[in-house]
């Protein structure tokens, strides 16, 4: 594992001072722009926390780090964000071990192709993209306001939120399941809950960003097709941004470079390709958002008290 030189001179530019003695956690980081953002951070001298389903994947990972990386300072801990008792697990170990954390980066996402259920009975790509993540972020919040520094939270959407559209009469897609509708409305709900987020975290130590990958060649996006077009997504990949460049949106905004309450990410085409700046956030993404927080709590109420 390496970075291309480009991308060191960007991180160099915009984080000149390093990030020594600092902990970040980041979400769904074996593979694609989640390993790229911790790697990203190794070189920066970060303490980094693989938050992850897989953990004989994330140790194999490692391994090939230190091959480039000597030494760094790294933690494992188990997260699964399709299951809510795995997420009281992840958080209680913060808490109990008193890991500070000086950033945390909401990365892990899915895109199934068809119709699949959490342990807790939520739409797969609604209940891990934002229901799991809703709810990883609202238990640690309470603890991350008593450290005694700013803490970072980054949350991840995507540019297809443009795209979507909530249902509450199918909230979770059953009646009429699309993959790309479910994924879509996914990133939507992320961008609007961390737009409520900002406000209600005004005055506190915690800075809220949001970020997005533009169109990048990862695993997720080779998964989300079929056969022939996962064939053609491979063999035309030089046209999509490589997971690395995506990664650097987060690293803007740890720099403090970056304005909180924005959303960061490629700005060329579409804002799909290009280094990160500011995307201007569509307008009807600031409606209804305390509907969309008092459902999905009405929600997860509903599933923990069953």
């Amino acid at each position: 594992m390496s970075l291309r030189n480009k991308t060191v001179k960007y991180i160099n530019n915009i984080c000149p001072n390093k990030l020594n003695n600092k902990t970040y956690v980041v979400t769904g980081s074996t593979s694609g722009v989640g390993l790229k953002t911790i790697e990203e951070l190794i070189f920066l001298n970060a303490k980094v926390i693989f938050a992850v389903r897989n953990i004989e994947k994330a140790r194999s990972i490692i391994n090939e780090l230190k091959k480039e990386y000597n030494d760094f300072n790294y933690l494992i801990l188990k997260l699964d964000l399709s299951n809510l008792k795995s997420i009281d697990e992840f958080v209680e170990y913060i808490i109990n071990n008193k890991i500070d954390i000086d950033g945390f980066i909401n990365n892990a996402g899915i895109y199934n192709h068809k119709l699949e259920y959490t342990l807790d009975g939520f739409e797969s790509n609604i209940g891990t993209n934002y229901i799991g993540t809703y709810y990883l972020t609202n238990k640690l919040i309470p603890y991350l306001k008593t450290l005694n520094h700013s803490v970072t939270l980054i949350n991840t959407t995507s540019i297809s939120y443009k795209y979507a559209k909530i249902n509450y009469n199918d909230f979770l897609g059953t009646n009429n399941y699309s993959k790309f509708k479910s994924y879509s409305e996914s990133k939507l709900c992320m961008l609007k809950y961390s737009l409520y987020l900002f406000k209600e975290l005004i005055g506190t130590n915690i800075k809220v960003y949001m970020v997005h990958p533009g169109i990048t060649y990862s695993p997720l996006i080779i998964k989300a097709y079929n056969k022939f077009i996962g064939f053609l997504v491979k063999t035309f990949r030089f046209i999509f941004l490589k997971s690395e460049d995506a990664a650097r949106a987060s690293i803007l905004c740890i720099s403090g470079k970056a304005v909180p309450n924005n959303l960061y990410g490629p700005h060329i085409f579409f804002d799909v390709y290009g280094k990160p700046k500011i995307n201007k956030i569509k307008k009807s993404t600031y409606q209804d958002i305390d509907k969309l927080i008092d459902y999905t709590d009405y929600l997860i109420d509903k599933k923990k008290n069953f």
